[in-house]
């Protein structure tokens, strides 16, 4: 019966380690890799908080948002002259961040979303996201902040778009650093913005700074 005990006894242990181990596969990170010909908002549809989405060298025509934080969308190849995603409409945003926290943009080219309204990233109501060591070009305006807090905007390159390099609308406590700048209508506009960092950016050659 002693036996029997102990048998018993190293059952429920190792049913108690295999929950465990269960639970904690649950929620756990993962990388959702997209391929050219495969859909970026496919992947942010389907992705989870803390999820890395690594997009493969290539051209994405599309228009993304994204409405849900704590993700990392970056190329694979860490240079945005290889990934790019050009707005499937010139009308909407190329990538739309909307009431999110804690999303990091990295390595891609957006272009293409050209009416004056258009960003090539949009941030809005969002906070502590980082964009950094993309490539905004041809667009209304290269980076977009409204109403965004303590987001970070380093290291990116915001060339020839049509009305703004980069714009903060009412946001505040942002970091923005690094950027080169150039060739824009403006190249950084704060409008009605406190509280920002603005360092180390080389902004050169726009009709207005």
């Amino acid at each position: 019966m002693e036996g029997l005990d102990i048998k018993n006894k190293t059952a429920i242990l190792l049913g108690i380690f295999l929950i465990f181990v269960l639970i904690s596969g649950i929620g756990s990170a993962a990388e959702l890799i997209v391929q050219p010909g495969n859909s970026i908002q496919a992947a942010v549809d389907n992705a989870s908080p803390g999820d890395v989405i690594t997009i493969k060298p290539g051209t994405y025509t599309e228009n993304i948002k994204i409405t849900k934080g704590d993700l990392t969308i970056r190329s694979e190849s860490g240079n945005p002259d290889n990934t790019i995603i050009k707005a499937k409409s010139s009308k909407v945003n190329v990538l739309s961040l909307q009431s999110v926290s804690n999303v990091k943009i990295s390595g891609i080219k957006a272009i293409g979303a050209s009416g004056d309204s258009y960003s090539g990233i949009n941030l809005y109501k969002c906070n502590k996201c980082v964009i950094e060591n993309n490539k905004l070009t041809n667009n209304g305006r290269g980076i977009y902040l409204v109403n965004s807090r303590e987001c970070t905007i380093s290291k990116n390159t915001v060339m020839n778009n049509g009305v703004f390099g980069i714009y903060l609308a009412s946001s505040g406590s942002n970091h923005v650093s690094e950027n080169t700048v150039y060739n824009n209508n403006r190249g950084i506009y704060l409008g009605s913005s406190d509280y920002n960092k603005i360092i180390g950016n080389n902004v050169t050659y726009n009709e207005y700074l």
